[in-house]
């Protein structure tokens, strides 16, 4: 009665067919999907869906069809025609992406969805959700939710099939509360009958606190390779940071050795040694920072390549400042003769500050307590004994913050308050130091040094937050731009005497903001590039046109290496052999206890 072959066309024109079943076998087949009717010429009419896929209504013969593809039995869904696999260099290429979007530390907050007590819930840390049901736990237990159906972040997310590995992922939860719901009344009616039941039911409810989503990263080959990478730049940033740490106590060592033995000898030898002992010290400090890291520093402007007395002036964003002033210093040859304006709570920093007021260095409160005296009475000195002098000053007083709101504002209420104008890149500069400095300095020196320094760092502000010493050590910050400019001394004081103001004081102070309005443009302008750069447009174009505007900002300019192995090799040297010997422990130890103190206690009676 019924043909052997049906085909069965949907309506994305995809065909399939059954063949050799008899009627009864058809029908208990389509019975439960299908509106069907079978007329006398042996066709079948299909109105309504075949197993979920919606069919035009049409009539297939079902004597004229071929002999093909019998369907099992236990098919449940027909799918159309998968689609064409990427290729394998395709699917490489977005593994490899979401995995550096995974591995990535600013990947941001991750969410999750949840199954749990037949519901879906999705999370992130420290949400609070209400599931159905007591749970087994106890209030203030923690719990691991098991069942993960999918994870992601800002830029990835990785969707379980129907589950994400245990390995993969972990959510922990804490149970917070365990309560009874609002009661619900549950009703029954029977139409035209007298049957009315009705009853109360009281829903249980489990309150959990999320407290963290956490992916694990060991499922990949390249995790596994980026985690190997990670672990063995974290332990050599350690090991940087341990030398440069330790090597101040042989340093201070040798400091008090040679105060000793040169207390018999003229008092220029041991400014002289002592100078070199700090140019070397520096020297060891810029081998890790600079050769170490591999940063790329750009210069624009002329340093000079002969010895010269300076006052160096400079924006402050970070610890790092010094550090890359050393940069410059050591291009000069005057690394050695570098001598800082620190605020007054450096000098109680453990030996650091012995050495620091030993070299030369001058200490000023941030309280308004300004000590133009000692700050004269220094430099003097260093003029007395004809010392060699690279004298910086950070005219900001403190660091720049660009997420420190309060410190800009407060810093542009001053300038509004003197009349100048309001600075967002920098600071505004304070004064006193710079025109106490360069009213000792005026016929000492020969140029003022004007550096701008940009770090080159990652981020999605507008101005990312400069790297600290360790982020810097770790090779975050993978070019640093050096705007350098040397103004002669005597046009900067013509200058300033041009400037009509009642006091000197004042016209230093509009000659120094001028000079901070520049800086304030050259960051203006970096940061604006960046933003071009990241945003506007894409492909090579885009990234030919950012180098091309940064090769504007300087040329790259190499350190030689034998300008600071030798003094790296030789502190660590000098470490292994004190560390080595159990006399050179015993000094080690003395230094770090009674040493210290007798540091603090010297700084604070004599460095003013």
């Amino acid at each position: 009665m019924f043909g052997r072959i049906c085909n069965i066309r949907c309506l994305c024109g995809k065909s399939f067919s059954t063949s050799t079943f008899d009627h009864l076998s058809c029908v208990s087949r389509f019975e439960k999907y299908n509106s069907r009717s079978i007329n006398s010429n042996n066709k079948i009419t299909f109105s309504k869906n075949y197993l979920g896929c919606p069919l035009r209504k049409q009539h297939f013969d079902a004597t004229e069809a071929d002999y093909l593809n019998v369907p099992s039995a236990y098919d449940r869904y027909v799918f159309p025609e998968p689609p064409e696999l990427i290729s394998e260099e395709e699917h490489n290429i977005i593994a490899e992406t979401v995995a550096d979007c995974i591995t990535n530390v600013s990947r941001g907050r991750l969410f999750a969805v949840v199954y749990v007590a037949g519901k879906q819930y999705k999370v992130t840390d420290y949400d609070l959700i209400r599931t159905d049901g007591f749970m087994s736990a106890n209030v203030g237990d923690k719990i691991r939710l098991e069942k993960v159906l999918l994870v992601g972040g800002e830029d990835f997310t990785l969707v379980g099939r129907p589950l994400l590995k245990r390995s993969l992922v972990k959510i922990e939860a804490t149970v917070i509360e365990k309560t009874p719901g609002v009661d619900k009344v549950i009703q029954y009616f029977r139409r035209k009958k007298s049957f009315e039941k009705k009853y109360i039911y009281t829903p249980s409810h489990t309150v959990l606190r999320i407290n963290c989503v956490e992916l694990w990263l060991y499922y990949s080959d390249h995790h596994m390779a980026n985690f190997v990478s990670k672990l063995i730049s974290s332990f050599l940033v350690i090991l940087y940071v341990l030398i440069i740490a330790t090597s101040v106590v042989p340093y201070t060592i040798i400091l008090w050795s040679w105060i000793v033995v040169s207390a018999f000898l003229p008092i220029t030898w041991f400014h002289k040694v002592e100078d070199r002992l700090w140019g070397w010290y520096q020297r060891m400090i810029v081998f890790f920072f600079e050769h170490c890291t591999g940063v790329e520093v750009f210069i624009k402007g002329n340093i000079p390549q002969t010895v010269e007395n300076a006052l160096v002036i400079s924006n402050h964003q970070s610890l790092l400042d010094w550090i890359v002033a050393d940069f410059i210093a050591l291009r000069q040859g005057m690394v050695g003769n570098m001598r800082y304006v620190f605020k007054n709570s450096l000098k109680y920093y453990p030996l650091y500050g012995f050495g620091f007021g030993i070299h030369g260095g001058v200490f000023v409160r941030r309280d308004g307590q300004y000590n133009d005296r000692n700050m004269s009475e220094i430099l003097q000195k260093l003029i007395k004994r004809n010392a060699s002098l690279y004298f910086l000053v950070y005219p900001e007083g403190t660091r720049f913050n660009s997420k420190r709101k309060d410190i800009l504002e407060k810093s542009q209420s001053f300038a509004i308050k003197s009349g100048l104008t309001p600075l967002t890149q920098v600071l505004t500069p304070r004064v006193k130091a710079f025109d106490s400095a360069l009213n000792s300095l005026n016929t000492y020196i020969h140029a003022i040094y004007d550096i701008t320094v940009i770090y080159d760092t990652s981020g999605k502000d507008m101005r990312p937050q400069p790297p600290s010493a360790l982020q810097f050590l770790a090779g975050q910050c993978k070019r640093v731009y050096i705007h350098f400019e040397r103004i002669p001394v005597d046009d900067a004081l013509h200058k300033i005497n041009t400037i009509k103001e009642t006091d000197r004081a004042t016209a230093s102070m509009k000659w120094l903001h001028g000079r901070f309005e520049i800086k304030e443009n050259i960051l203006r302008d970096f940061y604006n590039l960046d933003e071009v750069s990241n945003g506007a447009t894409d492909g090579n174009n885009s990234a030919n046109r950012n180098k091309q505007q940064r090769h504007k900002l300087g040329k790259r300019s190499k350190l030689p290496l034998s300008y600071t192995f030798p003094a790296a090799a030789a502190f660590v040297l000098v470490n292994a052999f004190s560390l080595y010997f159990l006399l050179g422990r015993w000094m080690y130890l003395f230094t770090c206890t009674i040493g210290m103190f007798f540091c603090v206690l010297y700084a604070h009676f004599f460095f003013k």
